[in-house]
């Protein structure tokens, strides 16, 4: 079962996903809605995949920074939800680089381990919006509106 409550989502199945063309990574069409989703957790991402797509948003999704850094096109990105522990590796390491190559990339910082160092450390690389698992996707979603519209 996924973080995000499953009354809380609109699901589709995930064959019907692949049908729709909006499953695992992205083949951009759409880059006015495109968000890109960094998260080790399957379960998580496709939650994170099903919320978007339901909301008209086109969600490309990365289980690793290798794979973002192979894959992902972050200048067609509307914006990055990127989880903070991502097997080993920091997901506040990715923004720092970010910050430097595309820095008027928006990134909500998503984490399973809530602490006050880990969302003063979101806040100080530069994150929009912090999310605690599990959340709401009301709260993904208004984070979301927010850091689309925040001037850059």
């Amino acid at each position: 079962m996924s973080y995000i409550a499953v009354t809380d989502l609109l699901i589709l199945s995930a064959r019907r996903l692949r049908l729709l063309g909006l499953h695992g990574a992205c083949s951009v069409t759409d880059q006015q809605k495109t968000v890109c989703i960094l998260d080790d957790d399957p379960d998580m991402r496709k939650a994170l995949e099903r919320v978007l797509s339901v909301h008209g948003y086109r969600p490309c999704s990365f289980a690793s920074i290798a794979e973002f850094h192979a894959d992902a096109k972050p200048q067609e990105a509307l914006c990055l939800i990127l989880d903070i522990h991502l097997n080993g590796e920091s997901g506040f390491d990715l923004k720092r680089q970010l910050s430097h190559s595309f820095p008027a990339l928006p990134v909500i910082f998503i984490t399973g381990r809530d602490s006050k160092a880990s969302r003063e450390a979101a806040q100080q690389v530069g994150g929009v919006a912090y999310l605690p698992k599990p959340f709401r996707s009301k709260a993904l979603l208004d984070a979301l509106e927010t850091a689309i519209h925040k001037p850059s």
